[in-house]
């Protein structure tokens, strides 16, 4: 793992289910969201200043049950002025099966909490 990526693993529990008796969407996006905010403070080298400001394409391509393992990887794709755009992708831990992805919108914030320029630049390949 690098300084461009985050990654992060949840077991699903009984709380984490709904009445469908799988893991509920909302607990799927919360993770998403926390994962990429990781991933944007750790190429940032700090945590603060950084808002999300769009999630885009969440899509949940199957379903997980009590007991499956997610493992959710979020990965730096671009850099706008003061965007930074992450994919998420989770994968069932035993399976290895692909079970959600999205793209996910931070933003930089000055003091009063208006979009602000990061001065960040990609390394190159």
């Amino acid at each position: 793992m690098n300084q461009m990526e985050a990654i992060s693993t949840h077991h699903i529990r009984p709380e984490h289910l709904n009445h469908h008796l799988s893991l509920y969407g909302g607990n799927i996006a919360d993770w998403m969201c926390e994962v990429a905010y990781v991933a944007t403070a750790k190429l940032r080298r700090r945590s603060d200043r950084i808002v999300m400001s769009r999630a885009n394409s969440l899509r949940f391509l199957r379903p997980l049950g009590l007991g499956d393992i997610l493992e959710l990887r979020a990965t730096v794709e671009r850099l706008g002025v003061t965007s930074i755009v992450l994919r998420v992708e989770g994968t069932e831990v035993l399976s290895g099966e692909v079970c959600c992805t999205g793209e996910l919108v931070f933003v930089t914030v000055d003091e009063e909490g208006h979009k602000c320029p990061h001065g960040l630049t990609l390394p190159e390949d």
